[in-house]
């Protein structure tokens, strides 16, 4: 059953990898964590998820780098840092809070292909656009 979650879920393998890449056990990354070693066992196999400051807790301990960092949240179904600004659509990401969007944003949250996040970004901007045009039409 563990192997099915990590399947569906890249988070575990990608902290793993990480993780070593940097040289750390489980133990060691704990300690540096302030958590029990089983707590990073459970990230690694697939039982837990890290919230996101849970996520920037590990890559702090690790000393990795920003790409790393996001790809960590990727892998955890989070957007990356600072994705808005990059892309220059901080301002659709705002608008995607609309209930309207709630299926763009599920649908973003699920993806982890930041160019299949940028388009499902650029789509809600378009729509929101298109809105904003009808009802200026419509108030003239």
């Amino acid at each position: 059953m563990l192997e099915a979650m990590s399947k569906q879920n890249p988070f575990p393998a990608a902290l793993k990898a990480l993780r070593a890449k940097y040289g750390l056990s489980q133990f060691q990354l704990a300690i540096k964590l302030g958590k029990t070693p089983s707590k990073i066992a459970q990230y690694e196999s697939g039982q837990r998820n890290p919230t996101r400051i849970g996520i920037a807790e590990i890559v702090e301990a690790l000393k990795a780098t920003n790409t790393e960092h996001n790809e960590l949240l990727m892998a955890a179904g989070f957007m990356p840092e600072n994705y808005g600004q990059l892309n220059g659509a901080a301002e659709a990401m705002e608008l995607l809070k609309d209930p309207l969007f709630k299926d763009v944003v599920i649908r973003m949250r699920s993806s982890r292909n930041p160019a299949a996040i940028k388009r499902i970004l650029e789509t809600a901007k378009e729509i929101l656009e298109e809105e904003a045009k009808e009802e200026s039409e419509q108030s003239d």
